[in-house]
């Protein structure tokens, strides 16, 4: 019988990843892309005095003026914020698939808050008349975030990270 090898047995001989892990890990990558390219995007559109007529809206649905100087650091704060947030997906998705306590911690807790706050806004969005142009997007997303949690709150998760912590302390193991 053969001894699997480091790197079919996981981190310090931890063993494979959980099918939950990897699922988890995958789509917090698939739901964040779209948000980093919709972060740089809506920069370069900010940034832009001529603003599309959508950011415009927005903005003066928030009570901000449309034009000038404000709108513009405005919709450039949101769209930095988005990008921050979708960056920081990225690296706690990194953290998942390397199978790391904190990342999972970490990512329940941001993908818990997403989920809830895009469900109740698309709810509201498709509620409304006319409906929002982007609610079913909206919960899309929202719903895929409620899976990453449910999929990190499963028990094979919570198992798989605490053994790869585990082997982790241990140091790695003779192959």
């Amino acid at each position: 019988m053969t001894q699997p090898t480091a790197a079919q047995d996981g981190p310090g001989g931890a063993g494979p990843p959980a099918r939950t892990t990897l699922a988890a890990g995958a789509l917090v990558v698939a739901v964040s892309i779209p948000y980093v390219i919709r972060g740089i995007g809506s920069i370069l559109v900010a940034m832009n005095p001529a603003m599309d007529l959508g950011d415009r809206q927005t903005l003066v649905a928030l009570g901000i003026p449309a034009r000038g100087a404000e709108a513009s650091t405005v919709a450039t704060f949101g769209a930095v914020m988005t990008l921050l947030l979708a960056v920081l997906a990225l690296i706690l998705a990194a953290g998942i698939l390397r199978r790391r306590q904190w990342a999972r911690e970490g990512a329940i807790a941001l993908f818990g808050l997403f989920s809830i706050v895009l469900i109740l806004l698309s709810i509201q969005g498709l509620a409304s008349v006319p409906r929002g142009p982007n609610a079913g997007w909206g919960m899309v997303s929202g719903v895929a975030n409620a899976v990453i949690v449910a999929l990190l709150l499963r028990p094979s998760t919570a198992a798989d990270m605490e053994r790869a912590e585990m082997a982790r302390q241990r140091g790695p193991h003779p192959s």
